[in-house]
């Protein structure tokens, strides 16, 4: 049996450099293997991220899974879109996926969705979003309608697109898509839970000068809240929003640093993992029955070609 794949720790989701990607497509069939596509020319793609690709007639929902610089043997059609921006499967996962569906001769769709987060890929959703939005809109009213939403407010979901619209029938859509006005696409609707993010505040200059300021601050306000904000950034140059909170800080001091060129806010994903709570206990070493002893060392003294049973 073989080993379960082993990832190195580097960039979960890398943009994509080689002129194909490698997409797992949620066709409704049985696919072992990846499927090939083009990358257009300027599209900025990563791996693990949700796109867009044409599957015979249809417009389906993938996951970008790997690239490739060799062409397939039949020309690749392009990537349509970009379904999410936000990639969600990791680099740990794309090779997990990719071995289970090996190891057990699975689909590789079915893998896939057990990798993706939480929600994501258990629920169809079918996206209408706008291509080419002539400026003098067709006569007819429901036509209008519904490219004057589509102007207004981009992509859409169709249930949206009917609770705001009323009744708007597929033939419709499939009509205005042969005109080339929208594009209608079956696809998977974004998991309801979203990656936890945490405020943090990093030191914008360096530590010497901040200590400087933040003196000088003292001198002019001795209780400066502003002065208490420089000198813990100095020590430890980045934080999180909560902590510097905790010192007094309150919005317009922040602004006011952040205008100075002396800090700087931002947003940083928290990584979970629930599995580091709980280490593993490292089992003891297997010991050989009897019998299994006896059969090592009689295999052990004279090496040959054995046929064992059990």
């Amino acid at each position: 049996m073989s080993s379960a794949p082993q990832s190195p720790t580097s960039e979960p989701f890398p943009p994509v450099e080689c002129a194909f990607v490698e997409v797992a497509v949620n066709s409704g069939q049985p696919a072992l293997h990846p499927f090939t596509y083009a990358r257009p020319e300027g599209m900025e793609v990563r791996l693990g991220q949700a796109v867009f690709v044409p599957f015979g007639s249809r417009l389906l929902q993938g996951i970008v899974l790997g690239e490739t610089d060799t062409p397939p043997e039949q020309e690749a059609r392009p990537v349509e879109a970009i379904a999410d921006p936000q990639p969600v499967l990791d680099g740990p996962h794309r090779d997990l996926a990719r071995w289970l569906g090996v190891q057990y001769l699975a689909p590789l769709w079915d893998c896939v969705t057990t990798c993706l987060p939480s929600g994501y890929g258990q629920r169809s959703v079918t996206a209408v979003s706008p291509v080419d939005v002539p400026l003098l809109l067709p006569s007819d009213p429901g036509d209008q309608r519904v490219l004057q939403y589509l102007a207004e407010n981009g992509q859409t979901a169709l249930d949206a697109l009917r609770e705001a619209l009323g009744l708007v029938p597929m033939d419709q859509l499939q009509r205005l898509q042969e005109s080339g006005h929208l594009t209608v696409a079956q696809g998977l609707a974004r998991p309801a839970g979203r990656p936890r993010m945490e405020r943090r505040v990093a030191l914008a200059a360096e530590p010497e000068f901040a200590r400087r300021h933040a003196s000088e601050l003292v001198e002019r306000t001795p209780r400066s809240v502003a002065a208490r904000v420089l000198g813990r950034l100095a020590e430890v140059q980045d934080t999180t929003l909560t902590e510097i909170r905790e010192l007094g800080a309150q919005r317009r001091h922040l602004d006011e640093l952040a205008a100075g060129g002396w800090l700087r806010e931002y947003e940083e994903r928290v990584e979970r993992d629930p599995i580091a709570e709980r280490p593993a206990e490292a089992l003891p070493p297997a010991t050989r029955t009897e019998a299994q002893a006896e059969v090592a060392e009689a295999i052990t003294a004279s090496p040959g070609e054995y046929l064992l049973h059990g």
